[in-house]
């Protein structure tokens, strides 16, 4: 189920009909995922056509496009306008897929007026130059740039490849031929930690690496099952990656890994016919991915059933039109669970969006004046009633911030220090919150028979509970 916005800014997202019931490539969506839709930059003006986007964990979106006047350039938005960072007006005349650091930072691989390339990273402001063809390197490609500034890339030097990082001064070598590796994969990864991942082949097969410090080591490899062919790795800042594979008994699947055994994400046995081969990964492990489906049509998704994993899909209504393709970059997905996408629709628009998911409610356990049947509340009564959310086997009620808990419509009442009134009581060898609302800030009436509880955790998960009332005079 997917929800449209206007995308005026970063959360005032203002939702539009909710598409209920709607066929993906013969699947009905159903209990899917609700999100928003941010644009963040579309073909209307100034731009013509963009290339993957990036977004980092701001929800800042960053793309490369060609503009109305035939200018190339480099871009970053967030829903409300979009802020230039480099474009060809200068001596840059051509632009890569960017990545972006949450700091705001891009890197990019250009091609300059005098025929060179290079590796840049910019603000906004005078870039700076990590690696050009003219000072060592013969070929450069695909850069990624972490929150320290630092951009790891794929170069060709006069004695083979390698993956090297930089921060503009003297480059590092991560790897390069000819011992242990035969040949690079262009699309190494670096995270926040300084980690990198890379492709490379090496005398065995190919492999998906982690260099981090002095030690690599071997995410997966086609040395042994269950691979036959693996597509360049995205890395989160917990160490795992996530990539597409090739298998021994055919077909393909997306995976994640941290070292040890890969978890599968999704394959060809369920509703998926193929991937493509840029999945992108948080640092929660969640994956977001594109594919075809047996039944025909195509789409992002992050798990394994396009029936409650479906971000966006071919065929869905989008911005007035219907989507008719849909490109994700490695660096699409952030910790927010947010992704950004370019999509192409009906009407001929191209544009770039950002999903922003609607959080759901979690369930929680409520005693309203604890200890007490049945809930017996006199609305004239100038005193408090109290309210317990339980802890549970599956609920800490610690968690809950108490300065975001309503009952009734009614806020947690403050005590002369302006703290609320709450407190942690034992139930059970479990710590349950107990506050105190107004009696009379309750939006309860004479035939009111429940009251509904209203809250949020202390990482902004939305609860919510009830508990049943008896209303007297």
């Amino acid at each position: 189920m997917v929800r449209e916005s206007t995308g005026t800014g970063r959360r005032h997202c203002i939702a539009v009909a909710a598409v209920l019931g709607v066929l993906l490539g013969g699947i009905a969506k159903t209990e899917a995922a609700l999100y928003t839709f941010t644009k963040i930059a579309d073909s209307t003006g100034p731009f013509t056509s963009f290339g993957p986007a990036a977004m980092n964990e701001r929800g800042v979106v960053a793309f490369s496009a060609v503009l109305d006047s035939g200018l190339w350039g480099v871009f970053t938005g967030e829903g409300a306008g979009t802020t230039t960072l480099a474009d060809s007006s200068g001596p840059f005349n051509f632009f890569g897929p960017p990545s972006l650091s949450d700091n705001g930072v891009v890197a990019v691989q250009v091609f300059l007026d005098t025929g060179r390339s290079a590796i840049v990273r910019t603000d906004g402001s005078t870039p700076t130059t990590i690696a050009e063809t003219a000072r060592g390197f013969r070929i450069l490609l695909n850069p990624s740039v972490n929150d320290d500034g630092m951009v790891a890339f794929f170069g060709l030097d006069a004695t083979g490849g390698g993956i090297f990082t930089s921060d503009g001064i003297a480059p590092t070598t991560v790897a390069h031929t000819p011992v242990p590796f035969i040949a690079f994969g262009d699309s190494p990864f670096l995270a926040n930690s300084g980690a990198v991942a890379f492709g490379a082949f090496d005398s065995a097969g190919r492999g998906i690496f982690r260099f981090q410090g002095t030690a690599t080591t071997t995410m997966a490899h086609t040395s042994g099952p269950p691979f036959s062919l693996l597509g360049p790795p995205s890395l989160n800042n917990e160490g795992a990656v996530a990539f597409v594979a090739n298998l021994d008994a055919g077909g393909s699947a997306i995976f994640r890994s941290n070292g040890s055994t890969p978890t599968t994400i999704a394959d060809r046995i369920g509703p998926y016919n193929s991937f493509g081969n840029t999945p992108s990964i948080n640092d929660k492990g969640v994956v977001a991915f594109w594919a075809s489906l047996d039944a025909g049509g195509a789409g992002i998704f992050t798990g394994p059933n396009p029936s409650t994993d479906t971000v966006i899909a071919v065929g869905d209504l989008l911005s007035g039109s219907t989507v008719v393709e849909l490109t994700l970059g490695r660096e699409g997905l952030n910790n927010a669970g947010e992704v950004a996408f370019v999509a192409r629709l009906a009407n001929g628009i191209h544009a770039v969006y950002r999903a922003d998911p609607v959080p759901s409610e979690l369930q929680v356990s409520v005693d309203i004046k604890p200890g007490g049947t049945p809930n017996s509340i006199n609305l004239k009564s100038h005193g408090t009633v109290p309210v317990a959310i339980l802890t549970t086997a599956t609920f800490d009620a610690t968690e809950v911030n108490p300065t975001t808990v309503t009952l009734a419509g009614a806020l947690v009442k403050l005590k002369k220090n302006s703290t609320p009134m709450a407190a942690y009581e034992d139930g059970d060898g479990r710590a349950d919150l107990v506050l105190h609302v107004s009696t009379q800030d309750l939006q309860l009436n004479e035939s009111s028979t429940e009251a509904v509880l209203k809250g949020r955790t202390f990482d902004e998960k939305a609860i919510t509970g009830a508990d049943a009332v008896r209303i007297v005079q």
